[in-house]
């Protein structure tokens, strides 16, 4: 599942928001080294993770190194990590075949531009009063 990112006021009204159906964060999300980070670790692809005025700069701050970190290998190593997992799992052959495909498949670009629509977000709450950046897991 992807992680939506949400912009809101006081009230947990949307102003905008962006939506993540190609699973671009989560794999993003998945690069070696963000255990060390103050808020991109914390985000639960599984749940609601919400940053406020305090936290919004330093969450841009990471995001930005998170995109410079993005190249075609790195993704590539990802995608290779998962196929290897699923075959150790013993998963079913057609699950294998679509991990096959995505390590083909596997480029930094669609996650560079959707990480910049985040950041494009991310900058527009930054600064707001009572807004809050909300990512929606699951």
């Amino acid at each position: 599942m992807g992680i939506d990112v949400v912009m809101e006021n006081e009230d947990g009204d949307r102003e905008e928001q962006l939506l993540d159906p190609e699973h671009n964060l989560p794999t993003a999300f998945s690069l070696p080294g963000l255990e060390s980070t103050v808020c991109l670790r914390f985000i639960d692809p599984y749940g609601y993770t919400v940053f406020n005025q305090l936290q919004i700069p330093h969450l841009i701050d990471e995001l930005e190194a998170l995109r410079g970190r993005l190249t075609d290998d790195a993704v590539r190593r990802l995608a290779v990590q998962r196929l290897e997992d699923a075959r150790r799992a013993g998963w079913a052959e057609a699950i294998i075949r679509d991990y096959e495909s995505a390590v083909e498949r596997a480029e930094a670009q669609p996650l560079i531009d959707h990480l910049d629509a985040v950041l494009v977000l991310a900058r527009k709450a930054e600064g707001g009063v009572h807004t809050y950046l909300r990512f929606v897991g699951d």
